[in-house]
């Protein structure tokens, strides 16, 4: 054997390497992320936060200024949330007052 054929049986083997590792974590990180959420708009759930029809069975939560929040989300009663980003919303006490969230552009 020559010195270039061991040299591109190295380079094969490498190469075979690194894609066999590279399927394997796409494969794990595809896994991972499948059901990790969603964010969809919805404008049924607009007009419910527009006129403060919210179901009350659903823990609320907030990311930013309560003020002027980035987002709001409703849980289902079996869920849970463990963020320090989000902040639970008491509807009987926080959203008395808090104007409605205006309408998108």
């Amino acid at each position: 054997m020559d010195f270039y054929s061991i040299f591109l049986q190295k380079r094969i083997f490498s190469i075979t390497r690194l894609l066999t590792i590279s399927v394997i974590v796409t494969i794990v990180i595809s896994g991972c992320l499948e059901n990790y959420g969603r964010v969809r708009r919805s404008t049924e759930v607009q007009k419910m936060f527009e006129t403060g029809q919210l179901p009350s069975e659903y823990n609320y939560h907030f990311f930013g200024l309560r003020s002027h929040p980035h987002a709001v989300m409703g849980l289902e009663p079996g869920w849970t949330l463990r963020s320090k980003s989000w902040r639970k919303v008491e509807l009987s006490v926080e959203v008395t007052g808090v104007n409605p969230v205006p309408p998108t552009r």
